[in-house]
Order: structure tokens, then C-alpha cells, then sequence
């Protein structure tokens, strides 16, 4: 819900630190809404993190917990070059989307395999 309000209300968040020059500001609420899009995703990261840890796989946690930054460097050297600011907010959500698909099919995989693993055999 915070994601989608400060996307609603961005000129008035940002407007909170800046009213004086308009062109900040509107750098601003542009940056605000191309970086805080795939912010929901962080949550499934997180609880991904959570349950990897919690059944003890440690290479998938901890790759969970690197692997956002791991990522994010490749497009902290492209992305900028190729569409300058907008590149800059861009790399962030970037890779919290791929990183997102990483985990997602890892928790598919695992509900599978549990459900494999504990499914009484038929009778």
C-alpha cells in the first residue's frame, strides 16, 4: 500500500523536501515511479531468503542474499551508459525482477518437491 501511495502522491512526497526548482522535482517523481515499480517483489526475496535459510539450504540463502547486489552490478556498468539517469534508476527494480524469478522458481520447485515427499501413497 506505502508503494502505491508514493507512486499516487509523488510530486507531494518529494514536494516535502523541494519546492523550490521544479525541474528537481520532476527529475524526482520520475526517478520515484521508474525505481519503487518492482519494490512489491522485495518481499518475496526476502521470505525466499527466510525459508532457504529456515530448512537449511544456506547456498540458496545466502546466494538470495548476495544475489541482489551480484546482479545489480552488471547494469550499474550498462544500463547508465546506455540511458544515463533513467539507467541509474532502472538497475535496482532490474534486478529485483530477475532475482524475483530466480526465487519464485526455486519455492515452486521446493512446493513440489515437499509435496512429492509427504503425499500418502494411494490405496
Amino acid at each position: 500500500a506505502a508503494v502505491f501511495l508514493m507512486n499516487l502522491f509523488s510530486e507531494l512526497s518529494v514536494s516535502i523536501f523541494n519546492n523550490d526548482d521544479p525541474a528537481l522535482l520532476d527529475a524526482t517523481v520520475s526517478g520515484i515511479r521508474l525505481h519503487l515499480w518492482a519494490m512489491p517483489l522485495d518481499g518475496l526475496i526476502f521470505t525466499g531468503a527466510v525459508v532457504f535459510q529456515s530448512i537449511n539450504r544456506a547456498n540458496r540463502a545466502s546466494f538470495i542474499s548476495v544475489g541482489n547486489m551480484a546482479i545489480q552490478l552488471p547494469f550499474m556498468l550498462l544500463l547508465p551508459a546506455a540511458y544515463g539517469v533513467v539507467g541509474i534508476w532502472l538497475v535496482m527494480p532490474l534486478s529485483t525482477v530477475i532475482l524475483s524469478a530466480v526465487v519464485a522458481w526455486w519455492l515452486v520447485s521446493l512446493v513440489k518437491q515437499l509435496k512429492a515427499e509427504f503425499t500418502p501413497p494411494a490405496a
